[in-house]
C-alpha cells in the first residue's frame, strides 16, 4: 500500500488522512459488502445447480437470477482498489463465483440458446480480471 498511500497523502477529511478510513467514510462499504455477500450466496447456490446439469428453461432462469443479483450488487460498488477495501473483501469471492457460473452457462450454449447475457459475461470477465 506504500505507493497508493503516498499518492493519496494529500487527501484528508478532518483529522483523517488514512486511505482506508477515508474510503470507509466516503462510501457505504458495509452496505456494498452486504450486497456482495448476498450475490455470493445466490451464485454459490446457482453454481451447485449448474454443476448438476440444467435444461434450457432452467439455464435461462439461472442466467436471469445471476444477472439481477450481479446488477444489484455491482450498482453501488465504487470498484475501489484492494488497498482501500476492508480485507477480506466479499466482492472478490462473489465475482469469482459469478464468473464460474457464467463459464458454465456459456460453455456450450447449443443452437438457439439465448445470447441475451453475453454482455454480462464480458462485464464479469472484465471485473474479475
Amino acid at each position: 500500500m506504500g505507493s497508493q498511500s503516498s499518492q493519496m497523502s494529500g487527501l484528508r477529511t478532518g483529522e483523517t488522512d488514512d486511505p482506508r478510513a477515508l474510503a470507509r467514510r466516503w462510501w457505504p462499504l458495509d452496505q456494498v459488502a452486504e450486497g456482495h455477500q448476498r450475490l455470493a450466496e445466490v451464485a454459490a447456490d446457482r453454481l451447485a445447480r449448474l454443476e448438476k446439469g440444467l435444461s434450457g428453461p432452467e439455464l435461462l432462469t439461472v442466467a436471469l437470477e445471476l444477472a439481477a443479483s450481479f446488477t444489484e450488487a455491482m450498482g453501488p460498488d465504487p470498484l475501489l482498489p484492494p488497498e482501500l477495501l476492508p480485507q477480506p473483501w466479499p466482492g472478490t469471492a462473489a465475482r469469482e463465483l459469478v464468473a464460474r457460473c457464467w463459464a458454465l452457462l456459456l460453455a456450450d450454449p447449443g443452437p438457439g440458446a439465448p445470447r441475451l447475457f453475453d454482455a454480462y459475461a464480458k462485464v464479469v470477465a472484465a471485473v474479475t480480471a
